[in-house]
């Protein structure tokens, strides 16, 4: 798969297309094209952003939301994400890649490994940028059929722009609860629906996957309590991060604290 020829991919593509050369053997060959990202960096971003597609275009790894470019990797060191503003996490610029990254191009360039950080507040920093420009990238489209994860919309006149702005609100609510984790700062979460017997201890949490459902808390493959919704996207932000979490019913609510090998 390689990225659509779509009216909001082109200044990319025209990019992408000059540097593009041809070459379908070797171990530089890259769906067809000579692959222009390093392998160290190709694999960094399929950590930063699992199971997510990735569009093999003119020898580049690209990374789309509803056929919108969002994320780049280029050369030996070049992340490049697509967002409304410069990202406001804590990470370190990288190098320039003009025109994409000239002012007002809606481009901007971070360090894929961000050395100044820890291991697991780097991975989680630019697994929150990346998924910033992934939900930036499915508002440019003009596809209402489909949400931004590809599902057909059951009312695309009513849902209008619903899909994409459900996972800006997933990435970007304010009282983000990575930050506390990353700070070795225990986040605590009020529960409902609390089990009579349920006592204070160790507990996991399912993940509801693609379906709006809520987050349940068990012990022992048993629920015991349930996410309430206001609480649903900062739970599931914790849950998809990659941290090494764990996670305790104390007093009728949920502690979740970053597991000490993390730390």
């Amino acid at each position: 798969m390689t990225l659509p020829e779509l009216p909001q991919n082109r200044a990319l593509l025209d990019l992408l297309r000059q540097q593009g050369v041809p070459q379908e053997r070797g171990s530089y060959a890259y769906e067809g094209w000579e692959l222009h990202a390093h392998p160290d960096l190709v694999e960094r971003l399929e950590d930063l952003a699992p199971q997510w597609p990735v569009l093999a275009t003119f020898g580049v790894p690209v990374l789309a939301a509803k056929d919108i470019a969002a994320v780049v990797a280029w050369g030996t060191g070049i992340l490049l994400v697509r967002r409304p503003e410069a990202p406001t996490e804590p990470l370190e610029f990288g190098e320039p890649c003009p025109p994409l990254t000239d002012p007002g191009q809606g481009w901007y360039s971070v360090c894929p490994w961000q050395s100044e950080l820890h291991s697991a507040e780097s991975q989680a920093q630019l697994s929150l940028s990346i998924r910033h420009a992934l939900s930036h990238a499915a508002t440019l489209s003009e596809d209402d059929s489909i949400d931004w994860q590809g599902r057909a919309v059951q009312a695309p006149g009513a849902r209008k722009g619903k899909a994409a702005g459900d996972l800006l609100d997933y990435v970007s609510k304010p009282a983000n609860p990575l930050n506390e984790l990353l700070r070795g700062r225990p986040v605590t979460t009020p529960l409902t629906q609390i089990g009579s017997d349920a006592e204070n201890g160790p507990v996991t949490l399912n993940h509801p996957g693609k379906k709006p459902t809520p987050i349940q808390v068990s012990r022992d493959a048993t629920q015991i309590a349930t996410i309430p919704a206001a609480r649903h996207h900062a739970v599931l932000t914790m849950i998809d991060s990659g941290l090494d979490l764990t996670h305790h019913l104390d007093a009728g609510q949920l502690v979740t604290t970053l597991a000490m090998a993390s730390l």
